[in-house]
């Protein structure tokens, strides 16, 4: 394991110290209430200065009306949110941690038909093909924005926050004017470098001086926008060099991308496809231009405290940014020096940003508790109280049966059969697939934590009456998953739940898909990746609209580049014969053949495989109650689990059983 010497050492910005070097940046979380502060929120950013960050910079904090996308995004134009901020800051304070503000304008991605005002933008441009043009903004709008920004620092101040961070990246409002490829303005604000830079300019100049002397002041940016004809890292280390010194910067946050219907956006929020780190080299060409005495922090997607060791020992950052693994497990920090085993993130940006973009509160796969912190703690109190422990049978050692595992024994002792010799069902095969291998982390991790909290895992043991009968079970959790049926009619077909594919002698494949997620997509993508040339047939009327286009974007520029991947959208597979596979197309209904294909697979249905009667009281769980995903996996074991304990502790008391019961119905509700 690698010595964490710089990671754990104090730094300091400006006026303010950092416990240590590790921080969670502005995020999304969907937590607020009409534009404020919620006690959900509150709750979510204690547990993580709980857990030992040094630093957390709030989510953007929007200065204007016509920024807002949705009701939970939070706001700084009013007075009105002073005092539920200054909650919010009480509380990060009371654990230890340092808690700045970003502050920005969302720009041209802000959302019509929420506020019912065009967005604003430098210039009638688009963010991506079929969004709306925003308005561009006139010289007395842009008067008025300098102003919002100011009184969104003042307000900052006075709700007690360490520092302020102005956003200047992210392809939001401000770096819409920095860049060529969305100011395509005439006047005083556009057509060359020193114009576009005039917002920020006066941005900054009126808000430096509003900053009081014990409150650090700095800027994020994007220093790639990854998009042609953009600001690339030389550009964007001088302005940051020029800035810090022109405006006593205090910190330069660094991240990348900008907010384009690119690949672009999926860097921003890098998923299991990339590397460690893979952005590191930016934060050091930012930082070699900044005057001494100026931090960087830098966000880049860090796997573990050893990775952002490394990151700080090779000079890239001050500081580094650990936002999604601490989403994952927000006692990262304290469980590393007190030497407890951490839930890791899988970097699979289904229920992060994948709900976030979706207007939906924040979860995590690998940790339901996100945003339902005081729920959980209440539910589980119930459990706590009472120092009895009941024998509990857990059949099936995918993920949902995991995790049934893993919740119960806290209280019960939990023997867990899975009839595979190892643990993880489905998720073991997409993890062996090419840039899928984060979710080996989730199998790992609950496999650890089986075995380290005495869960009796017996491997190879198939279910039957037999095992029923061999133990007085006073509770009994099925996690049996789910079976596919792809089309007899396809004859040799391969099913997607069959293992990771051999592709010995497969160059030419196809595969059917009706749903448009990452099984299907994590499959194609492995395929192609090994050379093989890939016919996607799906009768949707769209490119994976079940993958969240935060890594949409990039899985499919990826693919294009291959020049492996032939697609068949509104498209069905009417027949096969010999090495030639028949396709229909609905618009228009005509007919065409692949011929040479080695093999196809199809995605079939996938159905529960829980058996229809057991002589015994049980609870199912996962893809046995109803296939979905590995997060409604993963939730539904946990909360499966709960469930049979208060079944067990309450079977004589009915209505303490139906009190219990009605606590654990309120936690789905709260997702919302």
């Amino acid at each position: 394991m690698t010595a964490l010497g710089q990671v754990f050492r104090p730094l300091t910005i400006g006026p303010v110290t950092m416990r240590n070097r590790v921080f969670v940046s502005a995020h999304t979380t969907n937590l607020g209430e009409r534009h404020v502060v919620s006690d959900r929120l509150v709750a979510y950013h204690r547990a993580r200065a709980a857990g030992g960050v040094g630093l957390i910079v709030t989510e953007g904090l929007r200065v204007h009306p016509t920024s807002l996308k949705r009701p939970e995004a939070l706001s700084i134009w009013s007075d009105d949110v002073v005092a539920p901020l200054r909650r919010l800051t009480d509380a990060v304070h009371s654990d230890g941690a340092a808690v700045f503000a970003q502050i920005l304008h969302s720009g041209r991605e802000a959302a019509d038909d929420y506020t019912r005002t065009p967005s604003w933008g430098p210039s009638p441009i688009a963010w991506s093909r079929g969004a709306a043009v925003p308005h561009a903004m006139t010289a007395d709008e842009i008067d008025e924005l300098v102003d919002c920004f100011a009184g969104g620092v003042v307000r900052a101040v006075a709700a007690g926050f360490d520092g302020v961070e102005i956003h200047l990246g992210h392809g939001h409002l401000l770096q819409q004017f920095l860049s060529p490829t969305s100011n395509a303005r005439d006047d005083d604000y556009g057509g060359t470098p020193a114009n576009r830079e005039r917002l920020v300019e006066r941005v900054l100049t009126r808000t430096r001086d509003l900053v009081p002397a014990h409150v650090a002041f700095g800027v994020r940016i994007s220093a790639d926008e990854f998009v042609d004809g953009g600001l690339g890292v030389d550009v964007m280390a001088e302005y940051a060099a020029r800035w810090a010194s022109s405006y006593r910067l205090d910190f330069v946050d660094v991240s990348h991308s900008a907010y384009v219907g690119g690949p672009s956006l999926s860097t921003q929020m890098a998923d299991m496809s990339y590397g460690s780190a893979p952005f590191a080299h930016l934060g050091k060409a930012v930082r070699d231009r900044l005057p001494n005495g100026v931090a960087t922090l830098l966000a880049c997607r860090v796997d573990s405290l050893e990775v952002a060791e490394d990151v700080l020992a090779r000079g890239c950052a001050d500081a580094t940014a650990m936002t999604r693994a601490h989403i994952a497990d927000p006692g990262l920090v304290r469980k590393h020096r007190d030497g407890e085993a951490v839930r890791r993130c899988t970097w699979c940006n289904q229920l992060c940003i994948g709900r976030s973009s979706g207007g939906l509160p924040i979860s995590c796969v690998v940790n339901p508790e996100v945003g339902l912190e005081t729920a959980w703690a209440d539910a589980y109190g119930a459990y706590d109280r009472d120092p009895s422990r009941s024998r509990i049978l857990v059949v099936g050692g995918g993920p949902a049966g995991a995790e049934a595992a893993v919740t119960a024994s806290r209280w019960a002792d939990v023997t867990l059969v899975e009839r595979e010799h190892v643990l993880g069902g489905a998720l073991r095969t997409a993890g062996g697939l090419h840039g899928r291998a984060g979710w080996l982390r989730l199998v790992e991790d609950q496999d650890r934590q089986c075995r380290t909290q005495g869960v009796d895992v017996r491997l190879g043991v198939a279910f039957d009456a037999d095992l029923l009968a061999t133990g007085a079970w006073d509770g009994v959790v099925l996690a049996t998953g789910a079976v596919v049926e792809p089309r007899r009619d396809l004859a040799p077909v391969r099913s997607f739940r069959a293992g990771v594919p051999d592709l010995s002698g497969v160059r030419r494949a196809v595969v059917h898909d009706e749903r448009g997620g990452w099984e299907a997509w994590g499959l194609v993508e492995h395929l192609v990746h090994h050379g093989v040339e890939t016919h996607y047939v799906t009768p949707l009327q769209s490119l994976a609209p079940g993958v969240t286009v935060y890594s949409r974007l990039g899985l499919l520029a990826r693919l294009r580049e291959s020049g492996l991947l032939h697609v068949h959208l509104m498209s069905t597979i009417e027949g096969r014969r010999d090495r030639a596979v028949t396709l229909r197309t609905s618009l228009p209904a005509t007919g065409t053949a692949v011929g040479d294909v080695d093999a196809v697979w199809d995605a079939g249905v996938a159905l529960p495989a829980s058996p229809s009667r057991l002589p015994v009281p049980h609870r199912v769980v996962g893809d046995a109650y109803a296939p979905r995903d590995a997060g409604w996996a993963v939730w539904s074991g946990r909360i499966g689990a709960l469930r049979t304990l208060a079944d067990v502790r309450h079977r004589d008391d009915p209505a303490a059983r139906t009190a219990a019961q009605r606590g654990l119905d309120a936690l789905p509700l709260l997702t919302r």
